[in-house]
C-alpha cells in the first residue's frame, strides 16, 4: 500500500506545506467535495455582497422622505456657490443624487439609498458660463425606488465671466415630473 493510497482515506491531511494545518485531501472523493463546495459558497458570497441588497438591506423611499430629502439638498446646494448646473461637465446630476442621499431617512445607509435614486436631466444640457459668464439654467427629475413620488428641480445659476465659483445658484422644486417628462416606474 503506497503513501498516496493512505491518503486517499482521509478526508482531511496534515498539509505538507510545514504549517502542520489540517486541509481537505484533494485525493479523497469528499475532500474534493468539500473544496469545491467551499469555493462555490464563497463565490455566492462574494456575489451577494457585490449585488447590493441581495444579502443585505436593500433601500426603499417613502413619498415624504423622498421629499424631505430633496428640499434640504435644494437648500443645500442654492447656498453653495461651487456647484451649478454646468458643473463638472455634465456630473450635476450625480452631485445631486449625493446630496439627496445624505438627507435620506438613514445616513448610515446613505449609499444604499443613492443607488434607488434617479436623478435625469429633463431639459436641454445648460450653456456652461465659466468663459462668457451669464446664467446657466437646467431641470431635473428626481425619482426613487419604492415610491411614485417625482420632482422637478429647476436650477438657476449666474457667474461672472471667468470666474470658478458661482455668484448665485438657485434651486426651485415642484412636487411633479417636469413638464415632458416620462412618469416614473416605480
Amino acid at each position: 500500500m503506497s503513501v498516496h493510497d493512505e491518503d486517499s482515506e482521509k478526508v482531511f491531511l496534515r498539509s505538507k506545506w510545514g504549517t502542520g494545518r489540517y486541509v481537505y485531501n484533494p485525493y479523497n472523493p469528499v475532500g474534493r467535495m468539500l473544496i469545491v463546495l467551499s469555493l462555490v459558497i464563497g463565490g455566492v458570497v462574494l456575489y451577494g455582497y457585490s449585488r447590493s441588497g441581495f444579502l443585505g438591506p436593500s433601500a426603499s423611499w417613502e413619498a415624504e422622505d423622498l421629499r424631505l430629502a430633496v428640499i434640504d439638498a435644494s437648500e443645500e446646494l442654492s447656498g453653495a456657490s461651487q456647484f451649478g448646473p454646468a458643473s463638472g461637465g455634465g456630473m450635476y446630476p450625480e452631485i445631486l443624487r449625493s446630496h439627496i442621499a445624505e438627507n435620506g431617512p438613514v445616513p448610515a445607509q446613505e449609499s444604499l439609498y443613492e443607488e434607488a435614486l434617479v436623478v435625469e436631466l429633463a431639459s436641454d444640457p445648460p450653456r456652461d458660463g465659466m468663459l462668457k459668464g451669464g446664467a446657466e439654467i437646467a431641470a431635473y427629475n428626481v425619482t426613487a425606488s419604492g415610491t411614485d413620488a417625482a420632482f422637478c428641480l429647476n436650477v438657476h445659476a449666474e457667474r461672472q465671466r471667468r470666474h470658478v465659483h458661482y455668484d448665485t445658484v438657485s434651486i426651485d422644486m415642484d412636487e411633479h415630473a417636469c413638464p415632458g417628462a416620462e412618469a416614473p416606474t416605480p
